[in-house]
């Protein structure tokens, strides 16, 4: 095992550190990227740390600190560098929430571990698995906002990025031994456009919440309107939601309905703080949902599609229900993995706009050359399959 006592470690705070790195950066081939947010302890959440690495040395950006990624910017942007991550897709959106940075080209350890069928990708799993090297899980979810750093963290943050190296690879062979390596090329090119959108906050959220759709009419109002008052306490106080009041709460001050403020204190869960400055806002809450006149709306929202957020008309949902048959029997035959084989956003493409040629098939989006070869004739005859009529 490397020891880090030996091993150079930068951490960046104003601009003359920017400088420095980036020229020591900038003539690299391959970095090493991670990031860490305060995702855990924030109603907003915001980067707090860049970590890059090369094989040699490390430096940490201080993103608190610093108001800008400039000039480091242009290297995470360079096409003559190659950018290696893990669970690349967070990384991917958050840069380009909070500084516009679209990060290319990458190389991604977990979809490779996905398209490779390696089970556990965690990136613990992996440095154990390809660098002998057993990391601490209790950084993970602390508060990255928080300032100095301990040498703890220090180390934590270094692990992070510098053992990227070995394991990318290690699993670059792998592909390539696989025969995957177009494959995974197409799927590090869709994560590299993965765009950030702000969500909106969603009033009928309530309904993804596990066990709502089974409650009784009044009791689904008057989870919608603590759903609601959740989210705004949340901002009010800068907290994430569910961190602040969980679902099961919400779901348990729906079953109980406490209108009163000796009811309310009966309900074990709910912070203390909250119930200092909040129980009105509480028992409002529940009040309104059970005074709600429209009630008609609530009892027809239903849960999400299981496309994802994708809604499928009926044809390009049999479309799609067949394709997925055919995928889980093409993985049984060739051992592959279903990412391998046809990834989600191009089965619910083809589905939705299907081909009905070889040659419009060959040049389908996201399909690629070898799976075109290996699997294009029965993509093409699952789609043309008419549907069985019901009797």
């Amino acid at each position: 095992m490397e020891d880090l006592r030996k091993r150079p470690v930068h951490i960046i705070t104003d601009k003359r550190g920017m400088d420095s790195a980036y020229k020591a950066l900038q003539d690299q081939d391959r970095l090493a990227v991670d990031t860490e947010a305060n995702s855990f302890f924030a109603y907003m959440e915001k980067i707090c740390v860049v970590q890059v690495s090369t094989p040699a040395k490390d430096w940490i950006f201080d993103m608190i600190a610093l108001d800008t990624l400039e000039p480091i910017d242009e290297l995470l942007t360079s096409k003559k560098i190659l950018k290696i991550l893990h669970g690349a897709d967070y990384d991917i959106v958050s840069l380009k929430r909070d500084f516009d940075i679209g990060i290319s080209p990458v190389f991604d350890t977990v979809i490779a571990c996905r398209l490779l069928g390696i089970e556990n990708f965690g990136l613990s799993d992996l440095a154990m698995k390809f660098a002998g090297v057993e990391l601490s899980k209790e950084m993970q979810r602390i508060d990255w906002s928080k300032r100095p750093f301990t040498t703890g963290q220090v180390e934590y943050l270094r692990n992070d990025s510098r053992l990227l190296f070995k394991i990318s690879e290690e699993l670059e062979t792998m592909l390539g031994n696989a025969g995957l390596l177009e494959e995974a090329d197409i799927e590090f090119r869709r994560l590299e456009a993965r765009e950030w959108s702000k969500k909106e906050f969603d009033p009928d959220g309530w309904a993804c919440i596990r066990g709502a759709i089974e409650l009784a009419h009044d009791k689904k109002s008057i989870l919608r309107e603590l759903h609601i008052l959740r989210n705004d306490l949340a901002r009010q106080f800068d907290f994430p939601p569910r961190k602040l009041l969980p679902d099961r709460l919400l779901l348990k001050l729906a079953e109980k309905k406490p209108t009163s403020g000796r009811a309310l204190a009966a309900v074990k869960g709910i912070p203390g703080f909250l119930r200092k400055k909040s129980s009105k806002e509480f028992i409002g809450a529940i009040r309104r949902g059970l005074l709600n006149d429209d009630l008609e709306k609530v009892r027809h929202v239903k849960q999400r599609a299981s496309w994802g957020n994708v809604r499928l008309e009926n044809d390009a949902r049999a479309r799609a229900s067949r394709l997925k048959d055919w995928r889980k029997q093409a993985c049984s035959k060739t051992g592959r993995t279903t990412i391998a084989i046809l990834p989600n956003p191009v089965l619910v493409e083809l589905a939705k706009n299907p081909p009905s040629t070889m040659n419009e098939l060959s040049g389908f989006p996201g399909l690629g050359k070898s799976r075109f070869k290996t699997f294009g004739k029965e993509i093409l005859e699952v789609l043309l399959e008419r549907p069985r009529k019901k009797k």
